[in-house]
C-alpha cells in the first residue's frame, strides 16, 4: 500500500498489512479460503475478505465500506477514501435510476487491476463502496 491517505491499494494487501493500517479487526473469522475481517475506521466499518496466503492470489479480494456518513455525490463519498478521481465521473445520488453505481478503477500503480469498484445508494444517499479484485463484467 502506497498512499495511506487513499484506500485504492488494498486489494492485494496482506491481512497484516491491513492490521498495520486500521488496527487489529473488531471480528476476524476463518473462511473456507480465507478470513473475513471487520475494521472500525474513521470513515466507517470496513469489511475486507482476504485469501489465504497459500491461495494463487493470496490478500484483500474484496472490500466493503459502510461510511459513517452517507455522502450525497459519489465524488463526496469517493474523496473520503482516496478514491477521487479514480472513481471518477461523479453523479449525484439523487439522480440515480438504480441502486447501484459501478465503476471501472485502476490502482496507483496502474498494474494491479482494473478492480470493479460499486457504489450502493439507500434513501438518496451513498451509503457503502465496494471494490473487488476483477475487471468488471459490465464494460
Amino acid at each position: 500500500m502506497t498512499n495511506p491517505d487513499s484506500w485504492i491499494d488494498l486489494v492485494g494487501a496482506s491481512e497484516l498489512e491491513l492490521q498495520a493500517r486500521f488496527g487489529p479487526p473488531e471480528v476476524r473469522r476463518a473462511a473456507e479460503e480465507g478470513v473475513w475481517l471487520i475494521f472500525a475506521t474513521g470513515a466507517g466499518r470496513l469489511r475486507v475478505r482476504c485469501r489465504s496466503a497459500v491461495s494463487e492470489r493470496p490478500g484483500t479480494a474484496s472490500w466493503t465500506l459502510t461510511l459513517r456518513e452517507p455522502a450525497g455525490t459519489l465524488a463526496a463519498a469517493a474523496t473520503r477514501i482516496g478514491l477521487w478521481p479514480a472513481a471518477a465521473p461523479d453523479v449525484a445520488a439523487e439522480d440515480v435510476t438504480e441502486p447501484l453505481v459501478r465503476r471501472v478503477l485502476t490502482s496507483s500503480d496502474g498494474f494491479s487491476g482494473p478492480n470493479s469498484l460499486t457504489a450502493t445508494v439507500r434513501g438518496g444517499r451513498f451509503t457503502h463502496l465496494s471494490v473487488f479484485d476483477e475487471p468488471p463484467d459490465w464494460v
